[in-house]
């Protein structure tokens, strides 16, 4: 890493492969940006993810309940499964100050961002200087269905989701597996209850939509138990959770 063969690191979450012999630039960066002058957070991004509304309102951003026009705000969206584009125009925004985030993994500094086809790179820059807080990591991606976070974690708790399907393996030891295999901090599994198995069934959906890629379309043992609201450890004929037993009927 330090020799450049990989690129060396600029302190706010890029990487430049050009030669190592000269300093990297760190393009891209939110240094330098002014914070937009107003930004509008798409309803639903701001009713399921609370925390990014928090931290537009530490750095000081107005936030405002319309959209922002070119040139006089940022429109922030936060898709789920989808790409930033296709978000976007579904919500009837214009493209050109458009910026998604990936609201799935609100990691404390970090954020990854996310242009339309058509964002201006000024828009991009305000979008991390509004998100951005002191030695944080701010990424920007190109437009892409489910970013990159959710595509891989998304897969690997499907990939675990089959594998209990199939019974190959109980769901405990699957976690166990890999856990002690590949020394993941969570089995996964266990990574898919932290994160919700409807969410999870969310984005694959939405990935198998988009790309119909065979990849993203979800295992039923997955599916049947977001549906049903249960962990994705539970196996059939176990005793349901106390919230999701039926209530006992009063008798007189």
């Amino acid at each position: 890493m330090e020799s450049g063969l990989f690129g060396r690191k600029t302190g706010a979450g890029f990487y430049d492969y050009g030669d190592a012999s000269s300093p990297v630039s760190g393009k891209g960066r939110p240094g330098g940006a002014s914070l937009p002058k107003a930004v509008h957070l798409a309803p639903s991004a701001n009713t399921r993810f609370p925390w990014i509304a928090e931290r537009l309102a530490a750095a000081g951003v107005a936030l405002t309940a319309t959209p922002c026009s070119e040139g006089c705000g940022l429109n922030l969206v936060a898709p789920v499964g989808c790409d930033a584009t296709e978000t976007a125009t579904s919500l009837g925004l214009p493209l050109g100050n458009a910026v998604a985030f990936d609201p799935v993994i609100p990691t404390p500094g970090e954020v990854t961002l996310m242009a339309t086809i058509a964002t201006r790179l000024k828009a991009v820059a305000a979008a991390a200087k509004a998100l951005s807080t002191e030695g944080s990591a701010v990424s920007v991606i190109e437009d892409s269905p489910g970013f990159a976070v959710q595509r891989v974690i998304a897969t690997i708790v499907n990939i675990a989701c089959e594998i209990a399907q199939q019974r190959i393996a109980a769901p405990g030891d699957i976690d166990i597996a890999v856990g002690l295999g590949l020394n993941y901090p969570q089995g996964p599994l266990a990574l898919g209850d932290h994160h919700g198995p409807a969410l999870i069934l969310e984005i694959l959906d939405a990935l198998h939509a988009r790309t119909g890629d065979p990849r993203y379309r979800a295992s039923l043992w997955l599916r049947h138990r977001a549906e049903a609201g249960l962990s994705l450890t539970h196996t059939a004929g176990s005793p349901l959770p106390a919230e999701n037993t039926p209530a006992e009927q009063e008798t007189a």
